[in-house]
């Protein structure tokens, strides 16, 4: 099957339409998921054209991982949750509804009587957009950090 060029993550990467934005570089792309799962519910995806895990080069991947993880420490920063869920689906078997690779960073928080009302709340564009600012925030003290220690960046493009 061809790629889809116009498959959601691709037009939010071609800025179609737009997006919470929380990190970009030139090969990568964060941001807040419209239909949250939790606060801070995170995509993260390549600015390529591949569809699964088995259409991706593995350097791209290997990046798609470290900003993953860069970006999963600023959501643990930004909201403190009690763990966070990794979920990269491939193909429609596996749960994958958006033909782009992608992962999902999903921060987990300990069930609370209202838990249901949550994520209708969170998905406020008021609330996202504060959201969006708090990883952002959040990437920046990772980045003022890093520089203290090293001059090696912590993941891609961190200079």
């Amino acid at each position: 099957m061809a790629y889809d060029l116009n498959n959601r993550y691709a037009t939010i990467i071609r800025n179609s339409v737009p997006a919470f934005r929380v990190y970009e570089d030139k090969h990568m792309l964060a941001f807040l998921e419209t239909n949250p799962q939790a606060i801070g519910h995170t995509v993260v995806v390549p600015k390529t054209r591949a569809e699964s895990i088995f259409d991706i080069p593995s350097e791209w991947f290997g990046h798609l991982a470290r900003t993953t993880q860069v970006v999963a420490t600023a959501i643990q920063m930004a909201f403190n949750p009690d763990g966070i869920k990794l979920v990269q689906p491939n193909l429609p078997a596996a749960g994958q509804t958006v033909r782009h690779v992608h992962f999902q960073i999903i921060p987990c928080y300990k069930r609370s009587p209202n838990a249901e009302s949550v994520a209708a709340e969170i998905a406020d564009t008021s609330k996202l957009l504060e959201h969006a600012e708090r990883i952002r925030r959040a990437l920046t003290e990772l980045r003022a950090k890093h520089e203290k220690k090293s001059s090696q960046p912590p993941g891609p493009d961190f200079k």
